[in-house]
């Protein structure tokens, strides 16, 4: 017995783990792909019909203009991160009081909420009272305010700005443990031999970090393409500019245009070949 588990000893250490795996990401996977392949609601039920989801998904032009947005999204956000992290991770690996005041900043918006950081955002790029275009607009980038959240591209840049704020501490420190982690006798080998700091960095620290890199290189695609922190923003935004009482109001103004005895007839500006008798104008 005991000739059994020291021989399987390194398969108990991680059973755990795996079974953590598969209890909370394959089963849920499965489940996932199951549930594609049906035509259940969120009212449950459904039967399965094979791939017609995915056919009609392949067949609609917004779902492609979505894939497109979240590809380009993908391909801007990924080197930003990557490159910013590294550099500043060589700015604050040193262990000196300054770095890791540095680090403990850097690293703050990681921890704080996801509504309260989209509701910052959604404050920072306002048309009215957003520090983004006041400061364009001094500067003599814009002319006049502008609404981020209504176009393409100007979503694009707003939501790269807030998602590198929101995540770069993350990548910084695990490029900071990497940088630490290797032997400091390299390095001041290397300086020995008269080599300068880029030198150090591009021969030592890049190659000795390769791990750490290809790591964060992987994750990184996937953690930016589900990672979306302004959706509350954008729902907001729509909230705002689309479902405007005051619009609304003025969209239902109603027009008394005659009177009979029966009643009045009540006619909608948004509606005007619909007409109802003593009603008022349809929502929608």
């Amino acid at each position: 017995m005991s000739a059994i588990l020291r021989k399987n000893q390194g398969l108990l250490y991680v059973l755990p783990a795996l079974l953590f795996v598969a209890l909370f990401v394959l089963w849920p996977l499965a489940q996932l792909v199951y549930l594609s392949l049906t035509d259940t609601s969120l009212l449950g039920g459904g039967k399965f019909i094979g791939f017609e989801n995915y056919v009609r998904a392949f067949e609609d032009r917004a779902f492609w203009r979505a894939l497109e947005f979240t590809g380009r999204y993908t391909l801007f956000i990924t080197p930003l991160l990557m490159g910013l992290g590294f550099a500043l991770a060589l700015l604050t690996a040193p262990n000196r009081a300054l770095q890791q005041v540095t680090r403990g900043i850097i690293f703050l918006p990681v921890v704080i909420g996801l509504g309260s950081s989209s509701l910052l955002w959604f404050w920072l790029f306002d048309q009215q009272v957003g520090m983004f275009n006041r400061i364009l607009v001094d500067i003599g980038i814009l002319s006049e305010p502008m609404v981020w959240f209504t176009r393409a591209d100007p979503a694009l840049f707003a939501v790269i700005i807030s998602v590198t704020w929101k995540v770069i501490g993350f990548g910084m420190l695990l490029f900071v443990a990497g940088i630490q982690s290797i032997n400091g006798e390299i390095g001041e080998a290397a300086l020995i031999d008269g080599g300068n700091y880029w030198q150090r960095v591009w021969y030592i620290l890049l190659p000795l970090s390769l791990r750490v890199i290809l790591l964060t290189t992987q994750c990184r695609p996937v953690a930016v393409a589900h990672h979306d922190p302004d959706r509350g923003l954008r729902r907001r935004h729509r909230r705002r500019h689309r479902g405007s009482p005051r619009r609304h109001a003025a969209d239902r103004i109603a027009v008394r245009s005659s009177r009979t005895r029966g009643g009045g007839i009540l006619r909608c500006r948004r509606h005007p070949t619909k007409a109802q008798e003593g009603a008022s104008c349809p929502p929608y």
